[in-house]
């Protein structure tokens, strides 16, 4: 077989390999709320904590006195409107700890690195939000349970896409009262487009006094509408006859 065939061939074989990889299938970006939390910034990205049409600053927490449900804050950083976590709800941090190490819960009421909120105790909701980063179509579940070892509380959540309410539950001890028994809710092929919001809403239910903690977990697969697979299948056929073709060819010239 002489130098210019086997230069074709290469070059042929290489055109094939760079055509695969071209066609290749696109893989969803994965956004989950626990691995993506930020210490420092709300917004972080896509995701987002609001109360009151505004986002939560973070804060470097101290706990007031009387508070028998000391959550130890991952990096010692929580989101909301002050930093006494005795006083100042709705919150929002992630658990340095698990259950387990807390006096008066368990391990079935919060793992570390759950990410752990408080409901406010005003009558207004505190909003967990996803925001669509493109065009594209998402997979997502979500996961709510309640964390609140040492009262007995009600709260109400619900998940949205925009303004379609996705589904909704009551959270309490006897109601979704533990991690083993979240209330689970989830979504597949939705499709997004630029700035639209996947909402988790959650709030004290009507005639609560108080909001109380609950462990919340979301994840999402966003897949943009311009990463879908290039249609080049057939090409990519004929490629592979060729080079078939081409080997024949060579072996005549032998």
């Amino acid at each position: 077989m002489n130098k210019a065939v086997f230069a074709l061939l290469g070059s042929l074989w290489l055109a094939f390999v760079a055509l695969g990889t071209v066609a290749s299938p696109a893989y969803a970006v994965i956004y989950d709320l626990s691995a993506d939390f930020s210490f420092t910034n709300n917004p972080n990205g896509v995701w987002a904590y609001e109360y009151n049409g505004s986002p939560l600053p973070a804060q470097n927490p101290v706990v007031g006195p009387g508070n028998p449900y000391l959550i130890v804050p991952a990096n010692n950083t929580m989101f909301a409107p002050g930093n006494n976590m005795y006083v100042h709800a709705p919150m929002v941090f992630k658990a340095a700890v698990n259950g387990g190490a807390v006096s008066g819960s368990t391990n079935n009421h919060f793992l570390q690195d759950d990410i752990i909120i408080h409901t406010p105790n005003l009558d207004l909701p505190l909003l967990m939000n996803w925001t669509a980063p493109g065009n594209g179509v998402i997979d997502f579940t979500g996961s709510i349970w309640y964390a609140h070892a040492t009262v007995s509380r009600i709260n109400t959540v619900s998940a949205s896409l925009n303004s379609s309410l996705l589904g909704n539950a009551t959270i309490s001890p006897t109601s979704h009262g533990s991690r083993n028994n979240a209330w689970q809710v989830s979504g597949t092929g939705l499709t997004v487009n630029s700035g639209d919001k996947l909402v988790f809403s959650l709030q004290k239910a009507q005639g609560q006094q108080f909001g109380s903690l609950n462990g919340i977990a979301i994840r999402v697969n966003y897949t943009p509408a311009d990463a879908a697979p290039v249609p080049l299948p057939a090409a990519a056929y004929l490629f592979g006859a060729g080079l078939v073709g081409l080997v024949g060819f060579a072996r005549r010239l032998v």
